[in-house]
Order: structure tokens, then sequence, then C-alpha cells
């Protein structure tokens, strides 16, 4: 007997999440139990890492035998996905040839069978909690940020501040052409702003563009970072939950780097 049998209508579902995930990593491990379906992953850089965590009941079947972990080709799954319309999906595996078996049925019946790897999976940790500041904002907004800022690119710096009234997230981005700078009043944040102290990072902005195809499954995210620490953005399904860890880009000063040379020599 297979390990698990999945169904999802429509497939559309599971397609605009992989479209979300395989952009940043192009493989995943799967971890499935009889509570839950997760995926992890972790781009080749490890700059960032995405984790889905779906509940059993997000799926119109959910039949697990035993619990399984199968290393996934996230590249090769999105493209079969694709294919894919407002039908039903079913997902099993083929232990017998080592393949994960994509069917899609409505009147015409496709099966697809993508090569599993071999390779061993990293340990992936999400932090349970970054210290500095957290807050809540609609991934349209976010969307919005991400694309004014890319403009100049490559990166962006987060700030939050309380000593305004109302506090306010500033995010500034300067390139060679030219710069911005956007001002978020906290009374925009869909969730109040819980903040230590005065927080400022910065981050890639090619990585943050990769996940903007994310207001396709969600609405809402909880965003949580601090001074030269890793941004952590929650984003809320309408069942589980998708999470996006990015590792800061920390500035070095010009007596850091003076040192490093004179070490190097």
């Amino acid at each position: 007997m297979n390990g698990f049998r999945l169904e999802i209508e429509p497939a559309s579902r599971f397609k605009n999440l992989i479209n979300v995930i395989a952009p940043i990593a192009s493989e995943g491990l799967l971890y499935l139990d009889k509570s839950h379906f997760m995926l992890d992953a972790m781009d080749s850089a490890h700059v960032a890492l995405i984790c889905l965590d779906l509940p059993n009941d997000w799926f119109q079947k959910y039949e697990i035998y035993k619990e399984q972990e199968i290393m996934l080709n996230l590249e090769e799954i999105k493209k079969v996905l694709q294919r894919c319309s407002d039908e039903r999906l079913f997902i099993q595996p083929d232990l017998a040839d080592n393949k994960l078996m994509l069917q899609f049925q409505n009147e015409v019946k496709r099966v697809f069978r993508v090569n599993v790897s071999s390779i061993t999976p990293e340990m992936i940790t999400i932090p349970p909690r970054i210290l500095g500041a957290h807050f809540g904002l609609t991934t349209e907004l976010l969307k919005e940020i991400i694309q004014d800022t890319s403009i100049f690119g490559p990166y962006l710096t987060l700030t939050v501040k309380d000593e305004e009234d109302p506090p306010i997230l500033s995010i500034f981005c300067e390139g060679d052409n030219g710069d911005v700078n956007i001002d978020v009043d906290s009374r925009k944040f869909v969730e109040p702003l819980n903040l230590d102290e005065k927080q400022r990072s910065m981050y890639s902005l090619d990585y943050l563009s990769k996940i903007t195809k994310v207001g396709t499954v969600s609405e809402k995210v909880i965003v949580e970072f601090g001074t030269d620490a890793p941004l952590k953005l929650d984003f809320e399904l309408e069942k589980g939950r998708l999470i996006y860890v990015l590792s800061p880009r920390i500035e070095r000063s010009d007596e850091d780097v003076e040192v490093a040379d004179e070490e190097s020599e």
C-alpha cells in the first residue's frame, strides 16, 4: 500500500502555493503525518527559507497510511501544475519507481510522474520569534512596497521607530539611478505594532521580489525583524500558514573594512 493519497479541488489551489515556493528553492522536503502537510525549502545560497504548513482539512481527502518524508523537485512539479485547470488533483507516491504521481481528473484523466530526489535534505529550522519589531500588513501593501523599491534596488532598508506619534515603518532604497523613501503610518497596520526599541535592517530585493505572488493565496502577513536580524514573513492562508525567512545584508563600516584588509595582509 502506498504511503498517502491526497485530493485537492480545484487543482489551482495547490498550483498557486507551488508558484510562490518554487522560485525561491528548486527542491523541498515534504513531510506528512496524520494531521499536517509540511513542505520546507531553502535556496541554494542559504539566504532564504520557506515553509508551508497545511492542516489535513485543507484537502478534500487526506489519507495517510504512514508518516512520509520525500525530497521533491519543485521546479518539475511547478511545470506539471501549469497544465492544470479547474479539475481534481490526486497526489500519491509511486514507491516502486521512486516517483511522485500527480493525477488530474475531470472528463479526461491525465497522470504525470515526477522523479523524487535521493539527496539527503538539510535540517531547516524556523525561528519561533524574532525579537525587535512585530506588526501586520496586507499582502497587497507589502507587494506595493517591494515593487516601488525594486525600481532602484538592489536592497531595501526597513526602520521602525516609536519616536513618532503614531509610530511609523520607514522603507528606503537607493541605487545608481535614484532613491525612494516610503513611510507607513502604524494606523495602516492590520495587527498592532509591538516594538522593543528602534529597529533597522537591510534585505535583498531580489529575494523579496520572489515572494510577491503570495497575494494569490494570502491577504495578511505578520512581519517580524530586528536590527541586523532575519526578516520573518508569516502569511496567513485560508487554512494553514506560509512562512518566509530572509537573512539580512549586514552593512560593514569603513573601519571594519580597514581591519579586514589589515588582517588579510
